[in-house]
């Protein structure tokens, strides 16, 4: 992601180029911004694009309202909200790492359903790591970084913390946008974590050098 190369010509927001939304938009010309989304099918390990409404029976059900990406290993993995999951991943069977976890919180909690249980009902974030999953088989070790449109549910917050956790990843974050006032926000996991934590940003344009500063260290 990378703010308005005009800096503060365009406005006091060097995101709003993009829609205010980086994460997902592109405005590579400044003429007019568009949405980058591409889907990987961790079966046949290729991009395919959902500009092309169907591609290999992996176009999405409907809009997906939240989307996430990551790199891992060299090999770029998309992934959207349960309900626009592409009929051939979003399946009841194949259970998440966490399914027990699940399915003792729709116990405790009705309400809740089963959020993350499976891939018919796994949020983006849950998703990307899950494909991640039956393409390397183990992450041990492994540092997951990940960009999300939308910030973590109250679900995901404890949810992908758990995952990483049987994951044995060494970190992982989650670069997003505050709604707010488009601003990138961040959320991290370490081993010893029970949740994702948000990293402290300021809310003013002199907080975002930064920000950045931090994710180019890791922090």
């Amino acid at each position: 992601m990378e703010p308005d190369r005009i800096g503060l010509e365009g406005g006091l927001n060097p995101y709003i180029y993009a829609n205010g939304n980086p994460v997902v938009n592109v405005d590579p010309d400044a003429q007019n911004a568009r949405r980058i989304f591409t889907f990987v099918s961790p079966s046949i390990n290729r991009m395919v694009s959902v500009d092309t409404i169907k591609i290999a029976g992996l176009a999405p059900r409907m809009t997906p309202e939240v989307i996430a990406t990551s790199r891992i290993r060299g090999i770029s993995f998309t992934d959207v909200n349960q309900r626009a999951r592409p009929e051939i991943l979003a399946q009841f069977d194949n259970k998440t790492l966490i399914a027990e976890r699940a399915l003792q919180r729709s116990i405790k909690k009705p309400q809740a359903g089963l959020a993350n249980e499976s891939m018919a009902s796994a949020h983006a974030e849950i998703g990307i790591l899950e494909q991640a999953r039956a393409t390397f088989g183990s992450l041990k070790g492994e540092a997951v970084f990940m960009n999300v449109n939308k910030l973590p549910c109250g679900y995901c917050l404890g949810d992908v913390a758990a995952e990483a956790k049987l994951l044995e990843l060494s970190y992982l974050r989650i670069n997003t946008v505050n709604p707010m006032n488009g601003y990138p926000a961040s959320y991290f996991w370490r081993p010893g974590m029970n949740s994702l934590k948000e990293v402290g940003l300021r809310e003013s344009f002199q907080g975002i050098p930064y920000t950045w500063q931090m994710i180019k260290q890791g922090l």
